[in-house]
């Protein structure tokens, strides 16, 4: 996994994925603004007004640092509408 630029975690000292608090609530943010309606690019402008940095340590987000959290969340959601059908 290139915990470098993977949004929320770090290797954890067993070579295991380890939660980044601080970045967890960054991913919360992200997962919040999209049930919003928000798009990518919208969140991505929306985390660089605040100042956020990205995974790799950059000022300025781009839409495409924020789809791989879109497209988990979408398959979540489609995952909770299969099991409550």
């Amino acid at each position: 996994m290139p915990y470098s630029v993977f949004l929320g975690y770090e290797k954890g000292e067993d070579g295991a994925p380890q939660i980044v608090p601080e970045q967890a609530e960054v991913v919360r943010l992200i997962y919040k603004l999209y049930m919003e309606g928000k798009t990518a690019y919208a969140i991505a402008n929306i985390l660089t007004g605040m100042g956020i940095s990205t995974p790799a340590g950059k000022v300025k987000w781009h839409q495409n640092v924020i789809y791989p959290c879109q497209r988990a969340l979408q398959r979540r959601c489609q995952t909770s509408k299969t099991a409550r059908s």
